[in-house]
Parts: structure tokens; sequence; C-alpha cells
């Protein structure tokens, strides 16, 4: 099942000054839909957290502009813990994984191909590939 489109900014306009209740309903089956449309049950579960969690803070009696402004900090946070993962995982660029090969095993194996394994982060920094 795929959700359904969200409809445009001026007809959720309308909705909130003239029928909030509507404007709900459609929030609570559009998020219903996005929730049984995810196929993962680890990010299912996550979504099912986090919409309890929007729907606990929206019951707290927080002026609608109050929430808005939580909610892009909550956001704001979060993009800040994912540059913290990704800049780590661009500071060591090759760890090992189980079940991956290593750098090394890899440069071995491409040396037997007559080929060349470049890291990228070496390449950005203008280093030659050894």
């Amino acid at each position: 099942m795929r959700p359904s489109a969200l409809p445009c900014f001026d007809e959720l306009l309308e909705l909130a000054r003239n029928s909030p209740e509507d404007l709900e309903a459609l929030r609570r089956k559009m998020t219903s839909e996005i929730l049984n449309s995810t196929l993962d049950n680890d990010m299912r579960q996550r979504l099912e957290q986090l919409a309890f969690r929007i729907d606990a803070e929206r019951r707290s009696g927080r002026p609608p502009l109050a929430l808005c402004i939580h909610y892009s900090s909550l956001m704001h946070s979060q993009l800040a813990h994912l540059s913290q993962e990704l800049s780590k995982l661009f500071n060591n660029p090759c760890p090992q994984q189980p079940g991956k090969p290593l750098l090394g095993e890899l440069k071995q194996k491409a040396q037997q191909k007559n080929s060349k394994v470049i890291c990228l982060d070496q390449y950005r920094k203008g280093q030659k590939p050894a």
C-alpha cells in the first residue's frame, strides 16, 4: 500500500482554518499509512516510537509555534548526530567490518590483477596511491 499524497499547502491551510478535526484525521491517516508501508521491522518500530513521542508532545498543551520550534530543535539534534557518525566514518574510511575484507586484502587482490585500489580520502588530499 502506497501512502496518500500530501495535499498542497493551500488545502492544508484551509483545513487548519476551517476544519482542524479533518486536518488531524488526515495526519493520523497518513501517519498510519507510512507506518504500515514500512517493510523493515526495526525502522517501523523506530517510526512508531517517534510517532508516539510526537503525539505525547502534542498533548502537552504547548502552543503550536512552541511545538514547531521544539520539533525543529529535535530534527537539528538528530542531524548533528548523523553528521558526527558520518564524520567518524570519513575519519576512519576503511574500518574492519565482520565478513568484509580488510583494505590490505583488497590491495593484494588488486595487485594480483594489475589493478590499483585508491582510498578516496587519500585521493582528495592529493596523495598518490601506493
